[in-house]
């Protein structure tokens, strides 16, 4: 028999679908279920009072581990209002969204790839447009009503 340690955690956050929070992270925890696995807890502070919500989802874990919430800072958290089907495995799951607010904006400098010169780019048409052999769009009109039009020009 297993003897399972049991820990004092902060009353548990529970986001019901649709619903969102904002609270401030303080830390992260490494949690026990009643079975004896091991889940990590992010403890926020929430009303003034420690929450502890459990990564138990994996949309939700790797929310968090994507986004790395430093101490202090302010997380915005929401649960989705249904269940989506992942085309990957096939199983449901709740998605989440997880932001900082706080954070400032992602900036980029003057060297940044999105300023390339594009001379090892391969030519790019100047039109997203597919054109046809005569080189005109392959959605272009050119029958006699589109010619017969009175155009201002």
């Amino acid at each position: 028999m297993s003897t399972v340690q049991q820990l004092d955690y902060p009353e548990t956050l529970i986001l019901e679908p649709g619903s969102s929070v904002e609270a401030r992270f303080i830390r992260l925890e490494r949690g026990h279920t009643r079975d004896g696995e091991a889940r990590a807890i992010a403890i926020l502070a929430l009303d003034g009072a420690e929450r502890s919500l459990w990564l138990h989802e994996r949309a939700l874990r790797n929310k968090v581990r994507e986004l790395k919430p430093e101490t202090g800072e302010l997380l915005r958290i929401a649960k989705g209002g249904e269940k989506r089907l992942s085309e990957a495995t096939g199983y449901y799951y709740w998605p989440f969204k997880v932001e900082a607010p706080d954070r400032p904006a992602e900036t980029i400098g003057w060297d940044d790839e999105c300023f390339a010169t594009g001379e090892d780019e391969p030519e790019v048409p100047a039109s997203d447009v597919p054109a046809d052999t005569a080189g005109l769009p392959v959605d272009a009109d050119v029958s006699k009503e589109a010619e017969t039009d009175d155009l201002p020009f």
